[in-house]
């Protein structure tokens, strides 16, 4: 069964996704240099080869990058300290709708990961849940979303810097799956 997005059809069958089911979804512009986070349940153990994310409108001549965070150390609850699984590389911010970003294969335990979305300017806009997570109102703010900022455009940090709560961190994002890990 597909669900359709900004004109393109994803198969919910292979998909991890996060904000997907939203009754609202908002617009937000990206930051310089900010790593917005998110977190996504991820039931059963999988690899995955594709970063998706949902970007709205185009900044000619600047990009944007996608990545994996596994679980926070210490604590899951928080995306600081988890090592980074998979990194996009540069994708051109003059893409714009659904986005796949591919990645070398990796294997994602079951549990709580973190997708990154990394904006290089205040132009580019990527699709967020409008409405409250059912996590903001757990006791660690962090699970409705977070940031960091880059030192410079480059690189995501590895492992997780400190993070910032922030509400319209909320990117529409999932993981796509190749081979379950049984």
């Amino acid at each position: 069964m597909g669900r359709r997005i900004g004109g393109k059809s994803l198969d919910i069958g292979q998909i991890f996704l996060k904000g997907m089911f939203s009754d609202h979804f908002a617009s937000r512009n990206g930051v310089i240099n900010r790593v917005f986070l998110v977190p996504v349940w991820v039931p059963v153990g999988c690899t995955v080869d594709e970063l998706v994310a949902y970007c709205n409108a185009a900044s000619a001549g600047n990009s944007f990058r996608l990545g994996l965070y596994g679980r926070g150390v210490p604590n899951w609850e928080t995306p600081l300290g988890a090592p980074l699984l998979a990194e996009s590389g540069n994708i051109p911010a003059a893409v714009g709708g659904l986005v796949y970003a591919i990645a070398p294969p990796v294997i994602v335990p079951a549990g709580l990961v973190w997708v990154a979305l990394a904006t290089e300017d205040a132009v580019m806009q990527y699709s967020a849940s409008g409405n409250a997570d059912i996590f903001e109102n757990s006791a660690d703010p962090m699970m409705g979303g977070c940031h960091y900022l880059l030192g410079g455009w480059g690189a995501l940090g590895n492992p997780c810097p400190a993070v910032t709560r922030n509400g319209n961190a909320r990117v529409i994002c999932g993981l796509h799956t190749v081979l379950w890990q049984l």
